[in-house]
């Protein structure tokens, strides 16, 4: 699983996840280019501090609200 994107939208962030990835290519040293053919949007809460355009979470959080997400894949 990879995250290919991230947008905040009010209090909630939208998290683009590749859910299926093939490899088209290997580079010398064994290093693979993959080709995404899956992905799911996945929202995750914020707290809103300030300002709408100021978004403020802590890392702790966003991890676990990111890989609760994740999970319900």
């Amino acid at each position: 699983m990879a995250l290919l994107g991230y947008a905040p939208v009010g209090n909630r962030g939208l998290v683009l996840l590749a859910t299926r990835a093939k490899t088209v290519v290997t580079l010398p040293g064994g290093h693979e280019v993959k080709l995404v053919t899956g992905s799911k949007w996945a929202t995750i809460p914020l707290e809103v501090s300030g300002s709408a355009h100021a978004h403020v979470f802590k890392s702790a959080e966003l991890t676990l609200a990111v890989a609760d997400s994740i999970d319900k894949l």
